[in-house]
């Protein structure tokens, strides 16, 4: 008989031990990400709290106004999203999207299987593009209010994962003047910005670093997805359009670029805009056994073309 008490009194401190161990699972996930939307409420999503983030509220970007920009790089997956203004007078939405679309179908070069499509949440479209290959997948929502343009990209070298999965389920999107807009979550001028080094250095080397596939099988090479067209404001000192501008950047293990040197003289005024545009590359940062870690890349940047 007290063995069968003692046995009832282990399975019941078993059990006890089982739910406390899925209570703090649970809570260490909850913690780990939280809720954010655009000032306007009309924008809600669920993101890590670990995270990159740049808000430009009232000065102008190269491409976009009004940019904002938000990355993160947890359990071996990208989490981005940018928001930018509609420009009304010099361009629709079709043609943004079809922009925006052509950008990354540069970078993948035909080698990723493009599965397209058009998603009906809560009566606004989004249009969906995934790409996957062996070794990588990325999906890219595309959608718009009156107001805003809206561009969520999510990728991993593991397929579709669960922070893809949860990142563009918890989107709540209302445009402003059809619903409410009450969201709960951190507006977007609350959330702390993210400091970004900057450095003009002509004296540096340019070629330390180039691009490359790394031998090494324990190591996953950094992976660009996305890196916007540039324009002809980066133009150094003296040089015409097509010539190349080289440029330090340090792709930091949360998905963020975190430095930028540029090994050129500058024509004046233009740091602000290398900035900006800089800060919207989208990459998988490259890992070292499995761990993410900065790494820093001389590329060169052509004027009026992309980076190579």
């Amino acid at each position: 008989m007290t063995n069968l008490v003692n046995m009832k009194k282990l399975i019941s401190i078993l059990i006890l031990l089982f739910l406390t161990t899925i209570s703090f699972a649970q809570s260490s996930q909850k913690d780990e990400w939280m809720r954010v939307q655009s000032d306007d409420g009309e924008f809600s999503i669920e993101v890590p709290t670990k995270y990159g983030f740049f808000y430009d509220k009232d000065g102008r970007s190269v491409d976009h106004s009004e940019l904002t920009v938000f990355n993160s790089y947890f359990e071996h997956t990208l989490i981005n999203f940018e928001v930018f203004k509609r420009r009304f007078s010099e361009i629709d939405e079709k043609d943004q999207i079809r922009a925006l679309k052509a950008s990354t179908e540069f970078l993948y070069k035909q080698k990723y299987k493009k599965v397209e499509s058009e998603i009906n949440k809560g009566g606004f479209k989004i249009e969906q593009v995934a790409y996957k290959g062996d070794n990588q997948y990325s999906v890219k929502q595309y959608f718009f209010s009156n107001n805003y343009f809206y561009v969520l990209t999510a990728s991993s070298r593991l397929g579709e994962t669960p922070a893809i999965r949860r990142f563009l389920n918890s989107l709540i999107f209302k445009p402003v003047g059809k619903t409410s807009t009450n969201q709960n979550g951190t507006r977007f001028s609350k959330l702390a910005q993210t400091p970004i080094e900057f450095e003009e250095n002509i004296e540096k080397v340019k070629n330390d670093a180039k691009m490359s596939t790394n031998s090494d099988p324990q190591t996953e090479p950094l992976f660009i997805i996305y890196q916007p067209i540039t324009l002809s404001s980066f133009a150094p000192a003296n040089l015409t359009m097509g010539g190349e501008v080289n440029l330090r950047i340090t792709f930091s293990e949360h998905g963020q670029v975190s430095k930028i040197v540029v090994l050129e003289k500058l024509m004046p005024n233009f740091r602000r805009d290398v900035i900006l545009t800089v800060l919207r590359m989208r990459f998988l940062p490259q890992e070292k056994d499995g761990i993410p870690m900065s790494v820093a890349k001389t590329i060169k940047w052509v004027v009026g073309g992309r980076f190579n």
